[in-house]
Parts: C-alpha cells; structure tokens; sequence
C-alpha cells in the first residue's frame, strides 16, 4: 500500500508554536536556574559568614583572653608584693607608685594602674603623676570588692575618668592579708584605644563587628552604634556566660533596623564574652557583587535563546519530519534490543536455576547414597547369608546375630528416613506441634534410658538434675530434641561426664545439656547446624548419623519460640543450653518461624 502523500499548503503552524513554547519553557527554566543558583549561592554565602563570623569571633576572645592573663598576672603579681610588707609602707609610697608606673609600662593594652584602700580612697597611681585625694567608693569595682566580696576578677562598665575625662572600662582584683582581711582593690583601665581596632578589625570576616562584653550581659569595649543591640541581647548573654544554659552558636537577631547574625563566645577563663555581629545587609550587599555576572549571563543567554527560537520555527517542519522518523527508527532498535536483552536475561536465569537444580540433586544423591548405602547393604548381606545358610544348617547362633545385625540397620535407616522426612515438613513448614503441659523429669528419664541403653560400652557417668519443673512442649518434639542432644552427648564422648541440668526462671524454662567430648570450633558449630553435615568426616566414619540432628533440634526449639546457645572448644567439651518460653507460642509465632525456616531449605531437600 502507497504511502500517503502531505496535504499541500499546511503552514507548519504546529511546529512553530512548539518551538516557541519550547524556547519559553527554556527561558522559563533559566530564570528558575538562575533564581535557584542566586538562592543557592545567597544560602551558601551566609552559612559562610556565619562560620567566618563564629571563628573571627572565637579569635578575638583567644586574643583577649592573651590580654587579660596578662593584665591578670600582673595585677596578682603586685599583689603578692604588697602581701610581703606592711599596709603602712605600700600606701602612698615611692615604691609602690614606681611598682604601678612598671606594671603600667608593662602592659601597652592598660592606661593605668592604682591601687585603692579598703576605704575606697586613691592611696596609689603610676609614678609620673601625683596621686589625688580622690574617694573612689561609689565605683563598681570597688563595692564590688568591698561589698558584695567579688573574689575573681571583676570587669567594670565603661566609666569616666575623674582625672582625664576619658571612658575606660576596669579590671580589677582584690587584696587580702592576715586571714583572709580586705585591705583594697589593686586596679588597671583597659585601653578603649587599643581593644576597639582590635574589635572592629574585620579581616577574615568582612562587615563582622564585635563587642567585649560582661557577664551580665553589659558592654565592656563596644562601639557606640551596637550599644542598643547589645541591650536587647543582654539576656541571651547572660545565659551563655553566667547560667550556661545557652545552646546557640549562631543564631538571628531581628530589630527595627533588620536582621543581624549574632554569635555569643565567651571566656573560658574570664567571666566576659567577645560578641560577634555581622548585619544582614552586608551579607545580601557581598552577594549582589557576587551574583552580577550571572545575571547578566543569564540575560544573554535569554537574548540568544529568543533569537534562536525564531530561526528555528522557520525549518521546523522539515526537521520535525526528520526527527520523526529518526524517533521512530531509534524506537524501534531501541525495543528489538531490549527484547533481545530480556531473551538473553531469561535464558541465562534458566541455564543458571538449571545447574543449581543439577548441583543440588547431585549434593542431595551424594550425601543419601552414603547414608542409606551403608545400612542397606548390611541387611541385605545379613540377609543373604541367613537364606543361603552359608554358615550350615545348625549355626543358628550366628544366624540370630546377623538377625539382629539386621534389625539394628533397619532400625538405624528407619530413624534416618525419619529424621529427612521430619526435617522436610520442618523446613516446608507443615510440621504441626501441639503443645502441652509436660513434666519435664520424666521426659529427660525416658529419654536418658534409651540412649544408657545405645550406650553400653562407653565408660560415662551421667549426672542428671532437673527437678519437678513443668514445661509447655510438644511431647514428642521434646522427646526428639532431648533425645538428639544427649544421644550426641552420649555418641561423642567416649569416657568421661555428661551432665544434664534445668532451670525456670520464671518466663521461661532452660535445659543445659554438657559432655567433655572433642568439642568443636566456632565454624565446626556454623557446619553441624546444617543439614546432612557433620563436622569431621573421621567421626562420621566412626558413629552413624545423617549429621541432622542438632538441625532438627534447632528447629524444633524455635517452632516453640525458644532459642538455643552452644558454646564449645576444641578437646573442652560441648554445652548446649535450651531455652522454652513459659507460655505456649501463638500459631501466628509458629507460623512466622516455620516461614523464616522455609526460606533457608536446603536445594537437596527441595529437589
């Protein structure tokens, strides 16, 4: 069939607007591109300052806090001076004025150093001025002292200098003598002129200003435009530093003139803080500089997109065609080789389940024609001698043995096909347990005279403790899981103890089983929990077993919602600890163990 051929005169209208709704999504996601880089790079820039806000401001107070020690220790210093001589001769004297003149000198961060009497009057200034009688008691750091008996440094609001009229701000310390006596405040001013550079410095953290704040929150050194603010944020200070309830490092602060960053360090040694302040204005005037040239890139890249567009509507029909058709044979390769690809997947996946299943039935022939070749042939040559009466007519002796021989591997396959069969409703998840009431003494009797009976020639003493302990079982699940344990007990140790103990403990109800056997390593432990394994072929050769046993107790234990623990050691013996809950399982539990049983069968059991 002809294709059909284009209608004449169609405007290739459609295309055009496409291209144009196209171009206008584009232009659309360029200014959401672009608003969401200027967002971005807006959120990134702040997180930055804040970090180069918190770190300027924690150097400043390593940088004070360099000050004060020093300011601290030379204070103290002079203190102890004054300690070694009497009051009368530090008051006023030459020595001392020249002992504050040196401190002074000492301490280019100090205007001054005076002392103060415990009268609170002037009695000592540096040696280049004359001390005035001046009665300093109504200054905060002296009833500080004095009064309210501030032992620590105390830091004083900026106050007015009497004799210069400058604004300083004091550190002070007190003086005892004889037991603890006041005998004045030693004193130094801290420099405005040379903590204020230092404070507005902003090197590293561009538009950052700082404070030097008390522990009330009060300003210490601090410009004049951030006294209000810092007022408004004298209660977060005061739970930074005094009551250490603060848990911000970082946090906003919003006034009438906006938004600021606020950053609270204080003192580790001193009962001051550095207060950190960085103006949101500044942060959204660094961004703007920033951010220029992406605009204006943005713009181009808008002019570009429009003029693109309208060159593109003018041959849209023509490769709308093409585009088509290419679409279409890319579709069409694109599905011939998916098909191809899940062919390829699925016959894989087949060949793969397919030497699974060959290796799992070839696992599962292995370890049964071992097992059942060995019993099997016994009876049958048994069998075959006692039919032939190889031995004569009259050796009937003989014969009873191989009879019994013969009865002894019937019984040894019938517990073999037993065990693979009860594992398999195990694992398949129909074996149904009944629980009930059972006393336990009598099971582990019943269960202890049978294996005693297996095992007549091993020279094993068996100290058995279990008491008149009641526990809700499956009777012949218990009967099997006690069976196995101590018929292992019993296989593996040759001479020596195997004892067997139970507790309850209430909620629930433990039976220890321990032999001083060979005992096993932690991955011989890994291995005997697995189906149709033993953990040394030397001892398969020596005692029967499938190697299922303490699978199947493993189990059954948990088909109870109990669990078990085992814990060995090469040539220390074996124990083995079970533990039942008080009250039955729910069939839901019952049910949630036999499905997460399920999902580990072994591929023997399931071929």
């Amino acid at each position: 069939m002809a294709p059909t051929p284009p209608r004449r005169g169609t405007p290739p209208a459609s295309t055009s607007r496409s291209i144009l709704l196209a171009s206008s999504v584009i232009a659309c996601a360029l200014i959401a591109a672009t608003a969401w880089i200027g967002w971005r790079d807006y959120t990134n820039l702040r997180a930055q300052a804040g970090t180069g806000l918190v770190q300027h401001t924690r150097m400043l107070v390593s940088h004070t806090e360099r000050a004060l020690d020093a300011t601290d220790l030379t204070l103290k210093t002079l203190i102890n001076r004054f300690k070694t001589v009497p009051w009368d001769e530090v008051v006023n004297t030459t020595a001392t004025h020249q002992a504050l003149s040196q401190a002074e000198a000492r301490l280019p961060h100090v205007g001054a150093v005076w002392l103060v009497d415990q009268n609170g009057y002037l009695r000592g200034l540096d040696a280049s001025r004359v001390t005035p009688d001046l009665d300093l008691f109504d200054r905060q750091y002296w009833r500080a002292h004095a009064i309210d008996r501030h032992d620590g440094p105390y830091f004083s609001e900026p106050l007015r200098d009497r004799l210069g009229q400058r604004s300083m701000s004091v550190m002070s310390l007190p003086i005892y003598v004889r037991q603890h006596s006041f005998r004045g405040v030693i004193a130094a001013s801290l420099t405005p002129t040379y903590y204020l550079p230092v404070l507005s410095s902003n090197h590293g953290c561009q538009g950052c200003e700082n404070a030097l704040v008390r522990a009330d929150g009060r300003p210490i050194v601090a410009t004049q435009k951030r006294t209000e603010t810092l007022a408004q944020l004298r209660e977060a200070i005061r739970q930074e530093i005094s009551d250490g309830t603060g848990d911000r490092e970082l946090f906003e602060f919003t006034t009438e003139t906006g938004t600021t960053l606020v950053t609270i360090q204080p003192s580790q040694r001193f009962s001051i803080a550095v207060v950190g302040m960085l103006r949101e204005q500044s942060i959204l005037q660094q961004w703007f500089h920033r951010e220029t040239p992406i605009f204006g890139l943005a713009g181009a890249a808008l002019l570009l997109l429009t003029f693109g567009a309208w060159k593109l509507s003018r041959s849209a029909a023509t490769q709308e065609q093409h585009a088509r058709e290419l679409g279409r044979t890319a579709r069409e390769l694109a599905g011939a080789k998916a098909e191809a690809e899940r062919q390829q997947e699925a016959e894989s996946h087949a060949r793969q389940e397919a030497a699974e299943a060959n290796r799992a039935k070839s696992d599962f022939l292995a370890v049964m024609s071992h097992e059942l070749r060995t019993p099997l042939n016994a009876i049958l040559g048994f069998s075959e001698i006692i039919a032939d009466r190889s031995f004569g007519p009259h050796a009937t002796d003989r014969y009873s043995a191989y009879a019994k021989d013969i009865q002894i591997s019937g019984q040894h396959l019938l517990s073999l096909i037993n065990d693979i069969l009860d594992l398999s409703k195990i694992e398949a998840g129909r074996y149904q347990i009944t629980p009930e009431a059972v006393a336990l003494d009598k099971s582990v009797a019943d269960c202890l005279k049978l294996v005693q009976q297996r095992h007549t020639g091993n020279d094993v003493h068996f100290d058995i403790e279990v008491g008149n302990i009641e526990i809700w079982a499956d009777p012949r699940a218990l009967k099997q899981i006690l069976l196995n344990l101590i018929g292992n007990a019993a296989k593996f140790t040759q001479q020596g103890q195997i004892v067997v103990r139970a507790w309850d403990l209430g909620d629930s109800v433990q039976i220890h089983v321990a032999d001083t056997g060979p005992g096993m390593t932690a991955e011989q432990i890994t291995l005997a929990l697995q189906p149709f394994r033993q953990v040394d072929r030397s001892l398969a050769r020596r005692h029967d077993g499938t190697g299922l046993g303490l699978t199947i107790v493993d189990r059954l234990v948990r088909l109870h919602g109990g669990s078990i623990e085992i814990d060995s050691a090469p040539q220390q013996g074996t124990r083995i600890t079970l533990s039942f809950p008080r009250r039955p399982p729910s069939p839901q539990t019952t049910r949630e163990h036999q499905t997460a049983q399920t999902t580990h069968v072994e591929p023997a059991l399931e071929s």
